[in-house]
């Protein structure tokens, strides 16, 4: 390789792409890289050490099986590009219209206020009656209470 990292040449034409083969050296290890050129994710990458005993058929195989799968991700980014598409235009019909359900909102957002009013209200009377001492601390149970209108 004379020096340089990698060399390109064009091997040939498969299911219409040019076949390249690009041979790389990069720490210390030099490997060949089968692509058709134009077709992203179709190479195949062999050391240069295994490439005499590669079988030239099952390489082939290899690529063909990639080339067949180009369709598949064509199909499948047309879908995603389509459903993209579909989801900007309902973001866009939507700016500006107001938030459906903006009542329920609200009225959550109330009943919340309302409970942390009511605990800021306990959590209050529970200080004052640790302040005040133990004995006014103690809050009657249901049991106390019934003990009380027995009596």
């Amino acid at each position: 390789m004379d020096g340089l990292r990698g060399v390109t040449t064009r091997a040939g034409h498969l299911g219409g792409f040019p076949l390249t083969a690009t041979t790389e050296r990069a720490l210390g290890r030099t490997t060949v890289a089968l692509a058709l050129d134009g077709a992203p994710g179709t190479d195949v990458r062999i050391p240069a050490a295994e490439l005499r005993d590669a079988d030239p058929v099952g390489l082939i195989t290899r690529l063909e099986g990639r080339l067949q799968r180009l369709e598949e991700r064509k199909a499948t980014a047309r879908a995603d590009t389509e459903r993209d598409r579909s989801e900007i235009t309902h973001a866009r019909e939507a700016l500006g219209q107001p938030f459906p359900h903006a009542t329920q909102l609200a009225e959550a957002r109330q009943r919340a206020r309302e409970i942390d009013e009511q605990l800021q209200h306990m959590a209050e009377a529970q200080r004052g009656a640790e302040q005040a001492g133990p004995e006014s601390a103690h809050q009657p149970s249901s049991r106390d209470l019934e003990r009380e209108a027995g009596q």
